[in-house]
């Protein structure tokens, strides 16, 4: 039986059947560990910001590819608010016709990047060796967030909302750790 190894303030955990297939369920209420992560980046996070606070102010955006690392590295450093504002030009980028060069084709690599910055960004979800940790940062124009991964042949269903995070992991592949 695989199991779920899970850190963090957890206030509910169960086993519970989907389609007759049997499922992990995590739920972590925020509020309980107040967002810290035991990782060993911490080194690492105060290069990106440096790098991030140097740059930011430095970058014209003239790529169209350049919203999205803005908006996940922004995120990440829980500058959520300025995030939002990279997010939405690279969402909008096309339909708004940001570049004035939609009618010369859409920009694939642009909607790539707008999942990055949603899924790494907001959600907070990175993956070190056999830990995936989720650490969301949601803008204040957002409820919640639903989506699916697959990590480690495991398909995984992670619902934000508000202060409260739910994670259903369907067992199929290798054992990993879930930091929340």
């Amino acid at each position: 039986t695989k199991k779920a190894n899970v850190k963090g303030n957890i206030s509910q955990t169960k086993t519970v059947k989907n389609e007759g297939q049997e499922n992990w369920y995590i739920e972590n209420n925020l509020e309980n560990n107040g967002n810290k992560l035991e990782k060993k980046e911490g080194k690492k996070d105060e290069e990106k910001k440096a790098a991030y606070e140097y740059y930011e102010p430095r970058t014209v955006h003239d790529s169209s590819l350049s919203y999205a690392p803005h908006a996940w590295l922004a995120a990440r450093l829980g500058k959520t608010e300025e995030a939002y504002k990279y997010f939405k030009q690279c969402a909008y980028l096309d339909i708004n016709d940001l570049k004035l060069n939609t009618i010369s084709g859409i920009h694939f690599a642009n909607f790539g990047g707008t999942w990055l910055s949603a899924i790494y960004g907001f959600a907070g979800v990175s993956f070190d060796g056999d830990t995936l940790y989720i650490n969301p940062k949601l803008p204040d124009a957002w409820k919640g967030m639903k989506f699916s991964l697959i990590c480690k042949g495991t398909v995984i269903k992670i619902n934000i909302f508000g202060n409260s995070v739910e994670v259903f992991c369907n067992k199929q592949g290798s054992d990993f750790n879930i930091v929340v």
